[in-house]
């Protein structure tokens, strides 16, 4: 099965920061998601899913509890359960989310 970019379910969040759904499986309990950020994500953890980044396109900072990256085209990056993070600058990058992303384990700090 293909699952196309264009065809994806599309929210803004704000003017720098937008997610394309791609896929949702409820069986495997997983998503994956392409984000365009223009900014700062802001910083926060998950309760329950380990985060997958796989740097598409641009340069960030990423900060994964009290240590300091600087990522790239081709970078993967893996975020724990209750790992604060954050990703500030101009990039694409996809997410998967096992089990898939749910807004109400979301941390915001």
């Amino acid at each position: 099965m293909i699952y196309k970019y264009d065809e994806g379910n599309k929210t803004v969040i704000n003017d720098g920061f937008n997610v394309v759904e791609i896929y949702k499986d409820t069986h495997l309990n997983m998503n994956y998601v392409i984000v365009d950020l223009n900014g700062d994500h802001g910083l926060c953890s998950n309760t329950k899913s380990i985060k997958y980044w796989i740097i598409l396109d641009g340069n960030a900072t990423v900060y994964l509890s009290d240590k300091k990256f600087q990522v790239k085209q081709g970078d993967f990056i893996v975020i724990d359960k209750n790992v604060k993070h954050n990703i500030i600058g101009k990039v694409k990058f996809g997410v998967i989310c096992m089990p898939a992303f749910d807004s109400s384990t979301e941390e915001y700090y």
